[in-house]
């Protein structure tokens, strides 16, 4: 195991501002506030726990 990767863990793929290639261990993250913690998927985009009770709480008002 190098860098937290193991084999066949997803990774992403980016190249920078001065073309250097950057992999990076795919960890999911919420599409609101990028947030890896307590991410679920919801109907096909993570979403946190706490982007959720923002949500439901908006719903409410």
């Amino acid at each position: 195991m190098t860098l937290n990767i193991n084999e066949k863990d997803p990774l992403e793929i980016f190249v920078d501002d001065d073309g250097r290639i950057i992999l990076k261990k795919y960890e999911p993250a919420c599409i609101f506030c990028n947030s890896m913690n307590g991410v679920t998927m919801f109907k096909g985009h993570n979403v946190c726990r706490e982007c959720m009770a923002k949500i439901a709480a908006r719903l409410e008002e």
